[in-house]
């Protein structure tokens, strides 16, 4: 299966490309990290370090990633075919968003929707979590407002067009979590209790736990 890869082993602290390099592809807070990266170089997954301890579960990431691989190979055939392709341009754009790699997704998720607009793909709600989700973990001092409102606006378009999708309910938690990070409390907590009759147990569970630090915090400005 390694054959399959080209692999690379670097010191952080040899040179300062490595450095650079680490900090490019990982998000972990320490050494070791392991990632796997495409052969542009764009980042496709950062795997929990303990599976490299463990064979077995590392060669069941490895062959995942090269069927993600050969699908974006398809997929990209397809779309070379059919520019205008709704489920080719969403799946890739759910791929790259997946890869955290914005500048590719963004605008085929556009494309998709334009193309798409009665979510005939059923991909639509997906795409706005996946955006959401990408501009809310990457707020920052530069772009904090902006990207507040763009994440609000995609969970916010799950919940009021999506009502019978499998993402509706997630909706409800992620655009919580963002108001909690905002401290907008009196609009997080009422999305956070319709969660607490939900079906999904983690999704209850995160709910509800996100609902109680709300809740404190709210009490505490009061």
């Amino acid at each position: 299966m390694s054959k399959k890869f080209v692999n690379l082993k670097i010191d952080i602290e040899a040179d300062p490309d490595n450095l650079a390099a680490y900090k490019k592809y990982s998000r972990s807070p320490g050494v070791p990290a392991v990632a796997f990266v495409d052969f542009e170089g764009n980042l496709i997954s950062e795997p929990p370090i303990n599976l490299a301890f463990d064979p077995e579960k590392f060669v069941l990431e490895m062959e995942k990633t090269l069927e993600v691989e050969e699908d974006l190979k398809r997929l990209n055939a397809k779309l070379g075919e059919n520019p205008n392709d709704p489920e080719a341009n969403a799946q890739i754009a759910l791929i790259y968003l997946k890869r955290n790699n914005l500048e590719k997704g963004s605008p085929l998720a556009d494309k998709a929707f334009n193309l798409d607009p009665e979510n005939r793909t059923g991909h639509l709600p997906e795409l706005h979590i996946s955006l959401g989700l990408y501009y809310g973990n990457h707020i920052d001092d530069e772009n904090a407002e902006e990207y507040f409102q763009k994440a609000e606006s995609h969970f916010k378009a799950v919940i009021e067009q999506y009502s019978d999708s499998k993402d509706h309910e997630p909706a409800h938690y992620y655009l919580a979590v963002i108001y909690v990070a905002q401290e907008m409390y009196d609009q997080a907590i009422p999305l956070l209790e319709k969660l607490s009759d939900t079906s999904d147990a983690d999704t209850r569970t995160a709910a509800m736990q996100m609902l109680q630090i709300a809740r404190e915090e709210a009490n505490t400005r009061k």
